[in-house]
């Protein structure tokens, strides 16, 4: 089962779990904050994996955007930030228990060049 938010995935994973249909059903879920890291975690967790981006990454690189296409230095109106998928094992084997723990544990989920104008290095 696909679920397009963390949200969803914990429901689908619970709804599975009480429906006793455990055994023929994964959940893949798209977002991650501690208490999803806790759900994935679990033992025989149904949450296999997860495709995400690091929410503090987002709003660093939206703010240094929106600041370079202010100043004129931007152009065109796309951004991308590449996720990352995350495994079950992934997490277990790194014994990630939270956000702070997956940034330091994923260094792949932080894009400090994206948008990033040489004068914005003297900001910080």
């Amino acid at each position: 089962m696909v679920a397009p938010y963390d949200e969803f995935a914990k429901g689908a994973t619970l709804a599975v779990s009480q429906l006793g249909l455990s055994k023929n059903v994964k959940v893949y879920g798209m977002e991650v904050s501690t208490a999803d890291i806790a759900v994935i975690t679990q033992p025989d967790s149904l949450w296999v994996v997860t495709a995400t981006t690091d929410m503090i990454n987002v709003g660093s690189v939206v703010l240094r955007t929106a600041a370079a296409k202010v100043a004129g230095q931007l152009t065109g109106n796309e951004l991308s930030i590449e996720p990352l998928a995350i495994t079950q094992k992934q997490l277990l084997d790194a014994g990630v228990r939270n956000v702070d723990q997956l940034r330091q544990k994923f260094p792949a989920l932080q894009t400090p060049k994206v948008s990033l104008a040489p004068w914005m290095e003297s900001l910080k």
